[in-house]
């Protein structure tokens, strides 16, 4: 099996999508003056894939309100695509039955339940299910196989608290058995793999200590034949109509729309403020790979990559692998000799290998203030490119050789750093299991999407107030919650947030 990126040609609308979408999860009509801090100590999803390209979404989730929370009376569930069936959701709470099921007002592609005299004061279960169109994908590796991916709903840090025992399930459909060929995506292997009564086959994993503010994605591939499966996901008929009738006034909306939503967008991601350049100087050629990042403006999960990479490599935090998954203290680690970033981090670190996200914002906000420091009295356009052409020379080299041994370590060390390049790894396999001979490990475990790794464009924008706040404030209330940040071959990620 290789590793490759996933693709989808609806990927950049969905991307868009998701980045318009606000932020959602447990609500309440007395905003102002409650809290939500709850926790969920257990969550079940069961994925069911249908013939006819839908699936069946069903979760069954343990709330416990927390000292100090307010009691959940209405809960945002998302729905991976706009094409989810309203009709088809039905939730109960404890074996109540809910009747008011609503299109959601703060997500753009889900439910909002309102639990009524079922409001949970203590702790309770919620059990939905629903149907959701359009699910199934060409395999991006195996042109004659289908291909679904699923992200479980989860919740903003700042209203939970506590570990959730994850159980997610995939079903395959019912022209699949135990002896039919199929594969999972991504680098964890189903904990369990069985067939159920009907005998349809089922892969399940399990998180005991899954933090409830993170969403776990996995995937599962199977042959085409017998199923009917989707290349993108096609639009509405009110959607066709709208677009025939008022075409011409929509490309004009849109035109003036994305001019402004770019320029608003551009400033929202731009958490790192300009570099004052010296022209005549040249550049500074001796940069940390996480100050690379910044000075080649990143994306902030990425440049959270490269800080922890270099952690690793300083023998701070240990390495990841099958057995050791999460990011981990090494015993005896001395934080003599670090940045400030870097002890920041290190301090992040939970009990339960979650991160502190207020922590990880002020790790990145100090990064970007030492690293103008650092690049003080050089040319910033000429070190732009100096950096440049040394991740695009160190590309070509790992592309042009056809045996990894003979590739410098160098060129690995800032090849990670093009978030487009992604290697096709040849697996070796024995009794035990599957490994990558000769590749640096942090290509076998995807750095890219490691799930702890706050991701989105809200934890972005906290990074921004910090490190490059707007010159003029303005006034506002705030939400809260969480965000979704899911693309996939499959686009199968049902996202929420937390309280607003």
């Amino acid at each position: 099996m290789k590793i490759t990126k996933v693709r989808s040609s609806y990927l950049i609308g969905f991307i868009l999508l998701l980045a318009l979408t606000p932020l959602s999860g447990v609500k309440s009509n007395t905003e102002a003056t409650n809290t939500y801090y709850f926790s969920v100590p257990e969550e079940i999803v069961e994925v069911s894939i249908n013939i006819d390209g839908s699936t069946d979404i069903e979760y069954w989730i343990n709330f416990t309100v927390a000292l100090g929370g307010q009691d959940i009376d209405i809960i945002d569930i998302g729905f991976p695509n706009k094409h989810y069936k309203l009709g088809s959701v039905t939730a109960d709470v404890d074996g109540h039955s809910i009747s008011d099921i609503r299109e959601s007002e703060v997500i753009n592609i889900g439910v909002e339940i309102h639990l009524g005299q079922y409001a949970i004061h203590d702790t309770g279960i919620l059990h939905v299910k629903g149907n959701q169109p359009y699910m199934i994908f060409e395999d991006t590796e195996e042109d004659d196989m289908a291909s679904v991916e699923f992200g479980n709903t989860w919740w903003s840090s700042p209203y939970t608290t506590g570990t959730t025992n994850l159980t997610t399930r995939i079903i395959f459909p019912t022209t699949v058995d135990e002896t039919t060929y199929t594969k999972y995506h991504y680098s964890d292997p189903p904990e369990r793999e069985y067939s159920s009564v009907d005998g349809r086959k089922v892969f399940e994993w399990n998180e005991p200590l899954a933090s409830p503010s993170v969403q776990y994605q996995y995937g599962v591939s199977f042959p085409k034949e017998g199923v009917t499966w989707y290349t993108s996901i096609p639009p509405t008929i009110e959607e066709l109509l709208l677009f025939a009738g008022f075409v011409g006034v929509i490309l004009v909306v849109i035109v003036v729309v994305t001019l402004i939503y770019t320029k608003k967008r551009r400033r929202l991601m731009d958490y790192i403020p300009p570099f004052v350049s010296v022209p005549t100087a040249g550049p500074r050629t001796n940069l940390r790979r996480e100050e690379v990042a910044i000075v080649l403006e990143k994306p902030v999960n990425i440049t959270i990559s490269m800080i922890i990479l270099t952690l690793i490599q300083k023998g701070r935090l240990r390495e990841l692998s099958h057995d050791n998954p999460h990011l981990e203290l090494m015993e005896g680690a001395s934080q003599k000799h670090l940045s400030k970033y870097q002890k920041i981090v290190i301090q992040s670190i939970r009990p339960d290998f979650s991160i502190d996200e207020d922590d990880m914002v002020k790790a990145v906000s100090s990064l970007v203030k030492y690293t103008q420091r650092r690049i003080r009295g050089y040319s910033y356009e000429r070190t732009v490119e100096y950096y440049e052409k040394l991740i695009q020379d160190s590309v070509a080299t790992i592309k042009s050789e056809s045996d990894p041994r003979n590739i410098p370590q160098e060129a690995w060390f800032w090849a990670i750093l093009d978030e487009e390049f992604l290697p096709e790894l040849e697996v070796q396999i024995t009794e035990r299991e599957e490994y990558y001979p000769y590749y640096p490990w942090y290509y076998h475990y995807g750095y890219h999407r490691w799930h702890w790794i706050p991701h989105g464009r809200s934890f972005t924008h906290r990074v921004t107030r910090i490190s490059h706040p707007v010159p003029i404030s303005s006034s506002g209330g705030s939400r809260g919650g969480g965000g979704c940040a899911c693309a996939c071959a499959g686009c199968a990620c049902a996202c929420a947030g937390g309280g607003r």
